[in-house]
C-alpha cells in the first residue's frame, strides 16, 4: 500500500513551558496530504515538505517554527523557549526581529556597496 495515496495529514506536537513555568503551550506542525505532498512522498523528495508547509498556511499547514513564532507573539512562551524549541533558530529570530519593526536598511547593512546591473 502506497503511503502517498493514503496520507490525509500528519500533526506533530511539542509542549512548550509558559513564561511563568506553571503550564505548557502546544506548538504544532501540520502537514496535509495535498496532491503536491503526495507527489513528493511518492518520489522520495521528503526534503521538500518543510517548504510546502511554510508556503501552505492558507490551507491549514504550518511548521513548528511558525507555531513557535505565533505563541511568542501572543506572549504565551518566552523568546528563549521560542529559540530553544525551534527547528531553525535563525528563522524564528528573523521573524521576531521583523515583527518588532526591523526595517530593510537594518537587515541589509551587509549589502552596502553592492550594485545591481542588467546583464546583457
Amino acid at each position: 500500500m502506497d503511503l502517498s495515496l493514503n496520507l490525509k495529514g500528519v500533526v506533530a506536537q511539542q509542549l512548550i513551558p509558559s513564561p511563568d513555568g506553571r503550564s505548557r503551550k502546544v506548538a504544532m506542525e501540520i502537514l496535509l496530504g495535498t496532491p503536491l505532498v503526495q507527489d513528493y512522498i511518492r518520489d522520495g523528495e521528503i526534503h521538500k515538505l518543510k517548504e510546502v508547509m511554510k508556503d501552505s498556511v492558507q490551507l491549514g499547514m504550518k511548521t513548528f517554527d511558525q507555531s513557535l513564532f505565533e505563541l511568542y507573539q501572543a506572549g504565551e512562551i518566552s523568546y528563549e523557549d521560542a529559540l530553544r524549541y525551534a527547528d531553525s533558530q535563525n528563522e524564528v529570530r528573523l521573524r521576531i526581529k521583523l515583527s518588532q519593526g526591523g526595517d530593510a536598511r537594518t537587515l541589509s547593512q551587509g549589502l552596502d556597496g553592492v550594485e545591481i546591473s542588467e546583464i546583457r
